[in-house]
């Protein structure tokens, strides 16, 4: 006996854990030459693991394919998952399954199951927003809740985390708590473009002021492929969508006496967001003249769980396109500013910044609001001079 052999021997049969979980993943669970599934039996329909592992290179050298060569016999590489059947066919027949064989159809298999997981699996990076609001806890979420509502998307981590945290020196939210909040937001966001420009998908988890976050989505407006997510309060408190169907319903409504006549007088428009709470016009009068036109965007159930699932925020969208920001460009085509006024879930004001159309849209104005200091104009995107670093002179109740 050789010298090499009677160490091989000496080694252990056993299979390190790490390896065997490895070579469960890269195969899916199933045979790797047959593609049958280990996990169950397929007469009787029972979970049970039938799986075996298979050597291409032999453990020792009274086995088929076996080597002198020094290296790890129990490596991944040298791995195979497999049914009884083709274990058996390919050590009582090393003349037909040859190493060069097995490797190419270990290869394949282990290529064709990462193609189909990539294809309903995207890579995604993570942008994490967090600033001062009353309502949530603004700390780091740890990246097992970010991952966990990936997965449910059918999405996955491509190890890109990137947190924008920024100290809240202004608790009153007033004109320079906004101030320098967007000039803060938009200095990280440029470290971070080339990378999010690299990324398959980019995820947004934004827990934030609604104009703060109108500005994050309007700074990602070219971005191709992005997902917002949005937090859920209860009993399971997480990012993961409640719901895979639409669940609400969105209209918008006229609160004036429409007269196209005067069209051309009206320089400014206001359009209240009626989603998590219904907002009485009389708080918009107080801050803006009764005289300007007004319209409402409100959905069907009214809450902080109104939008429930990614659907609920594309059809709000598509309302918010259709129904309110065209209709105002039909109704009024020489008005210059859209004056916002939100009660929203957090997924949203990110979509509205993203559905800015730079080329096309006039000045929208998001109105923040302060409880009983009222609204404050906070966040101006596509002014005359297209800047975004200050917001317009506050206006408040």
């Amino acid at each position: 006996m050789g010298n090499l052999e009677k160490q091989v021997k000496e080694k252990s049969r056993a299979i390190p854990n790490n390896t065997n979980l490895a070579l469960w993943a890269k195969s899916a669970g199933r045979c790797q030459i047959c593609g049958k599934k280990l996990y169950e039996n397929d007469k009787f329909g029972i979970e049970v693991n039938i799986s075996q592992r298979a050597h291409i290179f032999a453990f020792s050298g009274k086995g088929p394919r076996y080597s002198e060569d020094t290296f790890d016999v129990h490596s991944i590489d040298n791995l195979m998952l497999l049914c009884y059947e083709d274990h058996h066919t390919i050590d009582n027949s090393p003349e037909q399954f040859p190493v060069d064989v097995l490797q190419r159809v270990k290869a394949d298999f282990e290529r064709k199951v990462e193609s189909v997981i990539d294809t309903v699996r995207k890579k995604s990076s993570v942008i994490y927003y967090a600033s001062s609001i009353s309502e949530f806890d603004s700390s780091p979420k740890t990246k097992s809740e970010l991952n966990r509502a990936l997965l449910d998307a059918n999405l996955f981590s491509d190890g890109n985390y990137f947190p924008i945290e920024i100290d809240n020196q202004h608790v009153s939210q007033d004109e320079q708590y906004f101030q320098t909040q967007m000039k803060a937001l938009k200095k990280r966001m440029a470290i971070i473009t080339a990378s999010l420009e690299e990324a398959e998908v980019v995820s947004v988890f934004g827990l934030a002021p609604q104009p703060l976050l109108m500005y994050l989505g309007y700074l990602l407006n070219d971005e191709t492929d992005i997902r917002v997510f949005q937090k859920f309060r209860g009993k399971e408190f997480g990012w993961s969508w409640l719901e895979e169907q639409q669940v609400n319903a969105f209209q918008v409504d006229r609160l004036f006496d429409y007269d196209n006549t005067k069209s051309a007088e009206v320089s400014e428009v206001n359009l209240i967001i009626s989603v998590s709470a219904e907002i009485a016009i009389a708080r918009i009068n107080a801050v803006k003249s009764a005289n300007i036109p007004t319209y409402v965007l409100r959905s069907a159930y009214q809450g902080l769980d109104a939008i429930r699932s990614e659907q609920d925020t594309n059809d709000f969208i598509s309302t918010f396109r259709r129904e309110a920001i065209e209709q105002i460009r039909q109704d009024f085509p020489q008005a210059s500013i859209i004056n916002l006024f939100p009660a929203m879930p957090a997924s949203l004001p990110v979509r509205i910044g993203m559905n800015y159309l730079k080329n096309v849209d006039v000045e929208w104005r998001m109105y923040n609001h302060r409880g009983e200091d009222g609204f404050v104009c906070a966040v101006s995107i596509g002014s005359a001079k297209n800047s975004m670093e200050t917001a317009p002179n506050n206006e408040v109740m």
